[in-house]
């Protein structure tokens, strides 16, 4: 290693890969001072996203199978080798030779223009695949400088095969219709592009961790078939190119189309199922930004190493965590429950109003709660919201970890609080107002409390259950002031109290949106999480100052949501209970 430690060599690299791969040789060069690869001075480079992990053969199967002859390696007993009924080394082939002859050009919507680079970014060639080289793990870290820094990059659905799914793309003339006005019969061409839409999403591509978060870096990329070629489709006799960007719309719109056809006719089961798979597959996350709904879509993807679930989603967040952090232990191993406590902590720091804007769908110990996990997932109608993408954000509450012990730490919180019923009943009472002249009857609607509870052992017992559970909140107005109450009498002796977390600036109509975390006291210092809720502050109301948690009734408070216990491996983490 020319650099002393891996810090030093980052800092030289600056947003550079490591390696680029020279694409006529097949070499690999490793990056050289002044960032030269293979005598070549910063030259412009592509980058391909796919899956293999699952398709890789193991040692002994099928041994005629051999791996692309890349030069400047020294990891070619570690190349995968990969099953040809996936695809075959020829096809990989022409997928890099395609994947090196194109760009994107957007200054006239998304064509695409001959424009051949010498270099390509291509992991199993750039990233060292010996399990043992940090640099490995540090360059995991990096994904984000890596993919931006590319000219184009190509995602490649091995399944798709050409003139085989272009008809679907072009299929939207059922977007500018309401579900309502369908009838039995038209209501057929909408579920049939649908359905094709679904079997395109089947390609496994779309079931990878690693593949989620590259999507997440560009969604910009050029979907590329089976051979591959490029898609392009007719929209209204105009000739198209099928990218990322253009699914995601797709599906977006079909999850809109899904939502209101069920609230319609809830025995249409099929629209539900539709609905469920497009956001299984995270894309209305990817389309809103929402890091915290792509975490939640992770759980459903599939990945390699269980670690990955952490290390193959930690750069939508700018994180570098475990092994890929410039601070690890060299040699060190991160199990996954320790990933993810390394995740939950830097979300809870750095972004405390996105790190709650989830529910727990099942009960989670008291303890556990001040972090996403499994069970968790964000409501529908909070995906709109990324406080990193939006200018005007007002936090209001922090947390940390008190190192203070040093084997148990509590995760702490500061910021302004008051009573849940506090907020209902200021709420009920907005409802019975009149709108003011500058606010229409349905934005006025939408300032009402909406409260989205976590399922604990308590609201398990609660009227308002159901299963299986789900992340729909409670229905807003009185139905919301009579959730509060039920909350305080099943509280009865503890303080049911809502944290101020901030309020986010969404557009030129409403003055702000306010994110709350319910919290019930559970000790002098400790409490709970068992909700989140969210409210819109009027532009024009008496009780204004309350909404925006300005007057009397908010007072600044603090207290411990839950303790990070040390294990014997320093570094490591494990959440203990209250005590």
């Amino acid at each position: 290693m020319p650099f002393s430690s891996i810090q030093e060599e980052e800092e030289a690299l600056g947003s550079w890969p490591r390696r680029l791969l020279h694409v006529k040789s097949l070499t690999s060069y490793e990056w050289q001072p002044g960032n030269v690869y293979g005598g070549i001075k910063e030259p412009e480079y592509n980058a391909i996203s796919y899956t293999w992990g699952r398709f890789r053969l193991k040692p002994g199967v099928s041994p005629e199978v051999q791996p692309l002859p890349f030069e400047g390696i020294n990891w070619r007993e570690h190349l995968p080798r990969m099953d040809p009924n996936y695809f075959t080394m020829e096809e990989f082939q022409n997928l890099i030779n395609t994947a090196t002859t194109y760009r994107l050009d957007e200054s006239y919507g998304d064509q695409l223009v001959t424009k051949p680079v010498d270099f390509l970014w291509l992991d199993i060639a750039c990233v060292d695949q010996n399990p043992s080289e940090p640099r490995s793990a540090a360059e995991i870290g990096r994904q984000a400088l890596i993919y931006r820094g590319a000219q184009a990059v190509f995602v490649w659905a091995v399944t798709l095969l050409p003139n085989r799914h272009d008809h679907v793309f072009g299929n939207i003339e059922w977007w500018g219709v309401d579900p309502a006005e369908h009838t039995a019969e038209t209501i057929q061409e909408p579920t049939k592009a649908m359905l094709d839409f679904l079997e395109v999403l089947h390609d496994p591509w779309f079931s990878s961790l690693w593949t989620l978060q590259e999507a997440f870096l560009r969604p910009n990329a050029i979907i590329l078939t089976r051979p591959a070629q490029p898609i392009f489709y007719k929209v209204y006799g105009e000739t198209s190119l099928l990218t990322l960007r253009h699914m995601l719309v797709w599906g977006v719109n079909a999850d809109g189309f899904c939502t209101k056809r069920g609230a319609i006719n809830s025995g249409e089961g099929l629209f539900v199922k539709i609905k469920d798979v497009i956001n299984e597959k995270g894309l209305v996350a990817l389309r809103a930004n929402n890091t915290m709904a792509l975490l939640g879509a992770a759980t459903n993807r599939k990945c390699f190493m269980p670690e990955d679930r952490v290390y193959g989603i930690q750069q939508v967040f700018g994180f570098r965590l475990g092994k890929s952090s410039l601070q690890a232990e060299p040699g060190k191993e991160y199990t996954l429950e320790e990933l993810e406590d390394q995740l939950g902590e830097a979300l809870l720091i750095q972004e405390p109003i996105l790190s709650q804007t989830h529910v727990f769908l099942e009960p989670v110990p008291y303890a556990d709660r001040w972090k996403i996990n499994a069970c968790s997932a964000v409501p529908y109608n909070l995906q709109s919201i990324n406080t990193s993408k939006t200018g005007n954000v007002e936090t209001q509450a922090s947390f940390w970890v008190d190192d203070s012990n040093s084997w148990k730490k509590a995760v702490r919180w500061k910021g302004p609080t008051t009573l849940l019923s506090n907020i209902a009943e200021y709420a009920l009472w907005e409802l019975g107002e009149t709108a003011p002249e500058a606010d229409d009857e349905e934005s006025w609607r939408s300032y009402l409390l909406n409260i989205f509870p976590d399922v604990t052992d308590e609201f398990l017992q609660s009227p308002y259950y159901r299963s299986p559970p789900s992340s729909t909140p409670i229905p807003k107005g009185r139905e919301s002031y009579i959730f509060a109450q039920w909350l305080d009498k099943r509280y009865s002796r503890q303080k049911v109290g809502v944290l101020f977390l901030g309020n986010i600036q969404e557009n030129e109509q409403r003055q702000g949106l306010v994110i709350g975390l319910i919290l019930v006291q559970q000790g002098k210092e400790t409490w709970s999480r068992v909700g989140v809720c969210q409210w819109w502050i009027p532009k024009f109301s008496e009780e204004k100052e309350f909404f925006e948690g300005k007057s009397e009734e908010w007072k600044h408070d603090e207290g411990i949501l839950g303790y990070v216990e040390s294990t014997k491996n320093p570094g490591t983490h494990a959440i203990g209970g209250f005590i």
